[in-house]
């Protein structure tokens, strides 16, 4: 066996100077602070090759903040001003040196390390072996002392340069690192493993038990605890890599989809509204070509009836030839008669002025007739709009003063024309229409007509707008009653996508709104402070930081939704300011509160120089007032800021916000009301047919003509007169049978004259016709068909034409064009809406993956669509082949790897108990017999039934049906081990806890500590992990010095009578035992075979003194500042002397040689 037998120490805290002899069992004692510990921690630099110092005094259970750089320099107290106090500050050496003797061999060695340390604070270290005892000159200059030299340490040079003098290449041994000596260490103790390392550092700094399970992983086995997952990392990450980006992929896939939709709706709603354009195109088209149409019948029906009267004419001339053929009989009769010629020639003068007279009759009634069917019309339409114009009230429309002027001076000239063209329709009744004024009535028609279209536009607009900020209020009431305030949907698509596109650059990035962190401490103020303030409550706050790239992106997004309600305050420069400018303390500033100091600068900015103010006398005297019922006074004049109907200031939505909404809906609904009645009215006029300028001069022309009718009248009176007078009696007779003849001619004549007037009724119906209603009906049909010829061909033909023929199987031309226009109209709106949401979703997807795509283009989807494409049905499918690959190769590599570790590490543990347990089998401590167990943990009993299955060692088929058998549970562990890629900040602390748990292999075990007392057979064993926080402080010591004495007795075989070290160090050992379990604890210390060095407190001396071979007591010289070990006087049995040598002659030269004897080296 291996034996420590002396201890060296030069310049080692206190111990300058100290060589000691170590015995089979030796006892370390003394008082607090003389130096136990820094014996024990000097023994362990050497046996454990570590110059760390993280194991210094560790049986203090403290952080006692020991360090090496301490203990060489000695360390002792520290200044006031935070300056240490050591014994020795310059140049100096150290050494630690062990001497052990090899009984099996009868030979020694020594192994030690050596410190040259300097001023500077570094020190040159080297561990060494000797294959003797200590040297001759024990590691000092005394080979080398003359008369001018003091005794003291050789330096390293110095020490090297003996050994090369003194020792073969194969005899001593300087190491070039720590792990080098390290390896030396476990060959010279007898090849020893690297548990040696572990138990050594758990001997010496044992605490006391807490827990029995921590206890024997940590002090009974040697085992490392967790699997390390670091080689299946590789798999794991690309299949997580993978995983992730599958993820991604789907969410993009998921986003264009949302896109796709989106544009399709928009798309789909500009399809409507242009197959709405196309129906009502088409409708005025068939419309017109029907009243083209109707006309070009009116002229056949007109011409079919010229023939009919062409054909009664002609009857009727030849009825009054014959009647002239007859008459002429008598006129040859006649002629021969005196007066014949005087009597011919006035009767056909008469006749001329006859004819005559009938015809312009007949134009004027016709003439008449057209002139009061236009009067009647026109005095109609008025009638209608000033009927349902008297019971408005303006002022309630919500239109322009511009327009109401429009529209009171449209009722003054409604009444005009009522006026006039009543006057008119009762002239034409009474014939006596003013010729001169037809061309102006004409121009008053175009004009009212004209004028009646120009407010039925303007009307029509104002109801699209009210009915779509009726749709926006709506949707406003229905937020507030949730709780949110009513704001425009195109401020918050603005806000949002800034907020998105800020925090997508800058997680922690945040955007407020002015009017949520700001409180209105007076509600009777309430309504003209945000009337004072205005637009300006809509602005938002952002991180002061970011401030300049909040500008550029809000910048885009004014672009993109045409939108600026939306500004960014520089709370910065804000803040600064007020800070220079405070508000005045009058000032209505102090009406707003906020716990945003930037908001709080804001209100102030805005409302510190405006004073709050009980009436206008003392906002006049002001100078810059504001008074409660919102008038005020500013710029030396009345102020009315423009009052707000809802109120948004606040940190959560007013009463007065919700009740201001209600308000003004239902003020917008009796708009609509309003208006739709007047549009109602009006709307006829616009479609009504007027007289045309030429239809206005024809009319005047004729009946100008007809003015000549009585002259003519006066003519034939005349005439009359003179043939009564030149009638003689010799003609009396032929003059009545002529006269006769005369009277049916003049009856056929009468309906000649009456066939002719209706023939010139119709010639001149279609003459008007034909020059002027067909010319215009024929371009309102051409511009039609140029209308209807630029709309897409296929889109008519697939979706317009299938539309408009459906209205048409149910509605008139006329209707289908006022529903087409009340559809478009609807689609309108909504299309406003579709577009609004299509940007926004466009926007937020170039956002979040930092593309460049134009989201403004609302002609074509191709770009999104085309990736769509792409992503759907060709990158997932192979993410998704290469996912389940990698899935697979993962998880058989953690079943290879990882779950088989785990298995490797259990049935290693349980292997180092039973062997633990075999060497305690024959072991008694008094009546009491131990047993360490260890069981699978029943919380995870499934993972470790399948990591101890035989199955798991199995190859080919076996293997696979390991891997069905347990897919589930593999997936489940390894889902917990391997998820803290791309996880949430809270998920992924869940992870890491999860890899710290289950690659543990204590986590699927549980251990226990068994204890029988009692040597008979009916002794029962009872858990100490039970009954353990129940037992007395040596009964928890006792499982501790067993458990370590037959680890070492298993490190060091002694059963097999191996040349190994036999060393065992306990630091403050057998505190909690009495004198019984002491004796009984070293006699197994004995009993096992091996060397044990006990540091233990001063008051076990006595138990211990007659069980040891040697008894050392650390004392410490305050006066000197030094300390040193002794033997303890009182002991019974005889025992070796130490060998101290040059205690006393050398401790003083080494001492005060610590500051100037290297200066030589």
């Amino acid at each position: 066996m291996i034996k420590l037998t002396k201890l060296r120490l030069i310049n080692w805290h206190y111990f300058t100077n100290t060589t000691v002899d170590i015995e089979n069992i030796t006892f370390l004692t003394g008082a607090n602070g003389t130096g136990k510990s820094t014996i024990i921690d000097a023994l362990q630099t050497v046996l454990l090759g570590d110059t760390t110092g993280r194991n210094f005094n560790k049986a203090a259970n403290e952080k006692t903040g020991r360090t090496l750089n301490g203990y060489l320099r000695g360390e002792i107290s520290e200044t006031k001003d935070g300056n240490v106090v050591s014994l020795r500050p310059g140049r100096f050496t150290t050494y630690i040196a062990l001497e052990f003797a090899d009984t099996k061999k009868k030979t020694q060695f020594t192994l030690g390390i050596v410190f040259d340390c300097f001023s500077d604070g570094h020190d040159d270290r080297h561990f060494f072996y000797l294959n003797t005892g200590f040297p001759s000159n024990n590691f000092t200059n005394k080979d080398l002392l003359d008369a001018n030299s003091s005794p003291r340490p050789l330096t390293y040079k110095e020490f090297s340069r003996f050994v090369s003098e003194n020792y073969k290449s194969d005899e001593a041994k300087f190491f070039d690192s720590n792990e080098q000596y390290r390896q030396f260490l476990k060959t010279i103790f007898g090849n020893l493993p690297d548990k040696y390392f572990s138990l050594f550092k758990k001997s010496v700094s044992f605490v006391p038990i807490s827990d029995i399970s921590k206890f024997i992983t940590e002090f009974v086995c040697d085992v490392q605890y967790k699997v390390d997952i670091v080689p299946m990392q590789k798999n794991i990450e690309q299949y997580r890599l993978l995983e992730t980006e599958s993820l991604r992929i789907q969410d993009k896939i998921s986003l264009l989809k949302d896109i796709h939709e989106a544009y399709e709706n928009y798309h789909n709603i500009s399809t409507d509204m242009a197959s709405f354009n196309y129906i009502h195109a088409r409708a005025n088209l068939e419309y017109a070509k029907r009243q083209l149409g109707d006309y070009e019948s009116k002229v056949e029906e007109h011409r079919q009836r010229l023939d009919y009267l062409a054909r009664q004419v002609a009857l009727i001339d030849d009825q009054i030839r014959e009647l002239n053929a007859e008459k002429q009989d008598y006129f040859a009769k006649k002629t021969s008669s005196s007066g014949f010629s005087l009597s011919n020639e006035l009767s056909q003068k008469k006749a001329n002025f006859e004819r005559q007279i009938a015809a312009l009759k007949v134009s004027q009634q016709n003439i008449l007739r057209e002139l009061k069917n236009y009067a009647d019309s026109l005095s109609r339409q008025a009638v209608d709009f000033l009927s349902a114009f008297k019971n408005i009230n303006l002022d309630r429309l919500g239109i322009d003063d511009r327009d109401k002027d429009e529209l009171s001076e449209f009722s003054e000239f409604s009444n005009e024309i009522y006026d006039e063209f009543n006057s008119l329709s009762k002239a034409c009744d009474e014939q006596s229409v003013d010729v001169l004024s037809l061309e102006h009535l004409q121009q008053e028609m175009d004009s009212y007509k004209s004028k009646g279209y120009s407010i039925y536009t303007k009307l029509e607009q104002y109801l699209y707008n009210l009915s779509n900020k009726k749709t926006e209020l709506a949707v406003q009431l229905k937020s507030v009653h949730s709780g949110a305030k009513p704001f425009g949907p195109r401020y918050k698509q603005v806000v949002d996508d800034l907020q998105s596109r800020l925090c997508s650059r800058h997680p922690d990035a945040y955007v407020k709104k002015f009017c949520d962190l700001v409180d209105v401490n007076d509600p009777n103020w309430a309504t003209a402070i945000e009337s004072c303030i205005g637009g300006n409550r809509f602005y938002v706050f952002v991180n002061p930081s970011y401030y300049n790239e909040a500008q550029r992106i809000l910048k885009d997004l004014i672009n993109v939704y045409d939108f600026n309600g939306v500004n960014i305050v520089d709370s910065t420069k804000v803040i600064e300011f007020m800070n220079e400018h405070p508000a005045r303390e009058d000032s209505c500033a102090f009406l707003v509160d906020s716990k945003d100091e930037g908001a709080q600068a804001y209100s102030d900015y805005l409302l510190g120089k405006t004073k709050k103010c009980a009436n206008f006398e003392e906002a006049r005297e002001s100078g810059n007032g504001l008074c409660a019922d919102c008038t005020g006074y500013r710029g030396f004049a009345t102020w009315y800021p423009k009052r707000v109907t809802s109120l948004f200031l606040g940190t959560r939505v007013s009463q007065g916000s919700v009740e201001g909404i209600h308000d003004e809906y239902v003020s917008i609904d009796e708009k609509i009301s309003l208006l739709s009645s007047l549009v109602e009215k009006i709307t006829p006029l616009t479609m009504m047919a007027i007289m045309s300028s030429n239809e206005a001069r024809t009319y005047r022309d004729d009946l100008n003509e007809v003015e000549n009718v009585p002259a003519l009248e006066e003519n034939v009176r005349r005439l009359a007169e003179q043939m009564k007078e030149g009638a003689l009696s010799s003609v009396k007779e032929i003059d009545d049978k002529i006269h006769a003849i005369d009277e049916d001619i003049a009856s056929l004549n009468q309906q000649k004259e009456q066939f002719t007037a209706e023939k010139g009724e119709h010639t001149s119906e279609i003459r008007r016709i034909q020059n002027e209603v067909i010319p215009e009906k024929q371009m309102a049909v051409k511009a039609g068909e140029q209308t209807i010829s630029a709309f897409d061909p296929k889109a008519v033909e697939e979706f317009y034409l299938p539309r408009y023929d459906k209205l048409a199987s149910t509605m008139d031309v006329s209707q289908i064009a006022e529903e087409a226009n009340r559809l478009f109209a609807r689609a309108q709106s909504k299309q406003k809406s579709l577009r609004d949401n299509l940007m926004k979703t466009r926007s937020a997807y170039v956002t979040k993956y930092n593309l460049s795509y134009d989201t403004t283009d609302e002609s074509s989807n191709e770009t999104f669509d085309k990736e769509l494409d792409s992503l759907s049905n060709v990158l997932l499918p192979q993410y998704t082949e290469k996912i389940a690959q990698a899935h697979a190769n993962a998880i058989k590599e953690f079943k290879d790897d990882f779950i088989y570790k785990l298995r490797s590490l259990i049935t290693t543990v349980q292997s180092q108990i039973k062997e633990l347990n075999d060497a305690l089998s024959d072991v008694r401590f008094g009546r009491d017999r131990y047993r360490f167990t260890v069981e699978p943990n029943k919380d995870y009993i499934d993972y470790y039934n399948m990591m101890m299955d035989p199955l798991l060692l199995s190859a080919g088929d076996a293997e696979d049906v390991f891997m069905e058998k347990y897919k589930d549970l593999m997936n489940q562990l390894f889902s917990l081990i391997s998820d803290a890629q791309d996880s949430t900040s809270t998920n992924k602390e869940a992870i890491l806890a999860n890899i710290e748990k289950f690659t543990d292999y204590r986590t699927y075990l549980n251990f226990d500590l068994l204890v029988k007392r009692g040597t008979d057979d009916n002794a029962v064993e009872s858990s100490l992990a039970r009954t353990f926080k129940r037992q007395s402080g040596g009964e928890t010591q006792t499982p501790f010095y067993i458990s370590i004495l037959a680890s070492f007795a298993q490190l060091y075989r002694v059963t097999q009578d191996s040349d190994t070290l036999r060393l065992v160090i306990f630091d403050e050992a057998f505190s909690k035992m009495d004198g019984v379990r002491i004796k009984e604890a070293v006699s197994l210390l004995r009993s096992f075979g091996l060397q044990g060095l006990i540091s233990t407190p001063a008051e076990k001396l006595r138990d211990l003194a007659k069980l040891v071979d040697e008894a050392l007591v650390a004392i410490h010289d305050e006066k000197h500042r030094m300390s040193y070990l002794d033997l303890y006087e009182d002991k019974r049995k005889k025992i070796g002397e130490i060998k101290a040598d040059m205690i006393q002659e050398e401790t003083k030269a080494v001492a005060t040689d610590d500051n100037t004897s290297n200066s030589n080296s």
